[in-house]
């Protein structure tokens, strides 16, 4: 008996400590913290779908981009 709730506690433990690193803060004072990149079109539906709730959530839109798409950083990293 004391084996199995020890067993039931250590792997409550352990998703406990996995969920608290997956943490990722989306908006801070009502602006986007960054934007959602997809690369195909079930990711790009999934994007849509993380766009809409954290819009109904928060009030505040994330930009939504193509992995494709050069980013602002990128083209001046690419001209050096």
């Amino acid at each position: 008996m004391k084996t199995g709730l020890l067993k039931l506690f250590l792997a409550s433990a352990a998703m406990v400590g996995l969920t608290a690193q997956a943490q990722t803060t989306l908006v801070k004072n009502h602006k986007a913290t960054g934007r959602i990149i997809y690369t195909d079109t079930l990711d790009r539906q999934a994007a849509e779908m993380l766009q809409d709730f954290t819009q109904r959530i928060s009030g505040t839109t994330i930009p939504i981009v193509s992995a494709d798409t050069k980013l602002r950083s990128e083209e001046h990293t690419s001209e050096l």
